[in-house]
């Protein structure tokens, strides 16, 4: 069971970058190559910037349906963390992403409204 968070998916990812980072080890062991070394570092690099893309459209689904503007800070310090990564300015902006996250569920509202149904032929005007 996923919580809000998203623990098991994070633990997922976790795990399938150490096993990439220990096949990269191994590799990089047996060849001594330096190429070997940067390709995996890219490699592991697309999939933490696949993981926090899909991330930041978790909380970008939260701000939707709560209206929190938390939730939009959260995912755009996300989003501009894994961008700034490569010169390790990213790291801290990840640190402010996970604060704006605690704000963020402080300042939720107990109850959200439903949406409103809509009938769509109304909505694009193919009613007679």
């Amino acid at each position: 069971m996923v919580n809000v968070h998203g623990e098991k998916d994070q633990r997922m990812w976790s795990s399938i970058l150490m096993l990439i980072g220990g096949f990269g080890i191994i590799i990089l062991d047996k060849t001594d190559s330096k190429l070997v070394l940067l390709l995996v570092l890219l490699g592991v690099y697309a999939l933490l910037f696949l993981a926090i893309y899909f991330e930041k459209e978790v909380w970008m689904e939260m701000y939707w349906i709560t209206r929190t503007e938390e939730f939009k800070n959260v995912a755009d310090w996300l989003w501009m963390g894994v961008w700034l990564l490569i010169i390790l300015i990213g790291a801290i902006l990840w640190l402010l992403a996970r604060i704006y996250q605690i704000i963020a569920f402080s300042k939720m509202p107990i109850s959200v409204e439903p949406r409103k149904k809509i009938n769509v032929d109304e909505y694009f005007g193919l009613t007679t």
